[in-house]
């Protein structure tokens, strides 16, 4: 079963790592920006939202994880993060970020995770769940097209 737990200041440290080098390789690759910038823009948006890292109002930052088998002594395993916005005005979440540790793909954890926050969401009352996904991640808009979200527009830029 998956659930979800506040991240401890050492998962956050993990997670600041991987979210400063994973989004700063989108923001090199979407907009064409040299690598040593796009990692300073992803260490500012994570640095604004978490100072210090301590959620500003409305954002979450959740491990996922599957719970133990006590009957085997296993304690719950973190499978990846998600990253939330919650807007209470509207009942709509966003999501800014969300992975499943790359060893644990292919195995319907995505689909499961996805799932669990909705029902979990649900009961709190949101009506609206919405996401952006980088144009190259095809794997990522299959999974969200697969649980029912519909594309609502295309992001573009140029450089100038």
């Amino acid at each position: 079963m998956i659930k979800f737990q506040p991240l401890n200041a050492a998962q956050f440290d993990d997670y600041r790592r991987y979210f400063i080098a994973d989004y700063g390789q989108e923001i090199s690759l979407n907009f064409r920006v040299p690598l040593a910038q796009a990692l300073v823009q992803a260490e500012t948006a994570l640095a604004e939202s978490f100072p210090a890292g301590k959620a500003q109002p409305g954002h979450h930052l959740l491990s996922i994880e599957i719970d133990g088998d006590t009957k085997q002594n296993r304690s719950a395993q973190q499978i990846g993060y998600f990253w939330l916005t919650d807007t209470e005005k509207t009942h709509t979440v966003f999501i800014n970020d969300f992975v499943i540790f790359s060893e644990l793909r292919n195995k319907g954890l995505g689909r499961a995770a996805i799932d669990a926050l909705e029902r979990k969401l649900k009961d709190q009352g949101v009506t609206q769940l919405k996401l952006r996904v980088a144009f190259e991640n095809t794997r990522a808009l299959a999974l969200y097209q697969a649980v029912g979200f519909n594309i609502t527009g295309l992001n573009m830029a140029k450089t100038l």
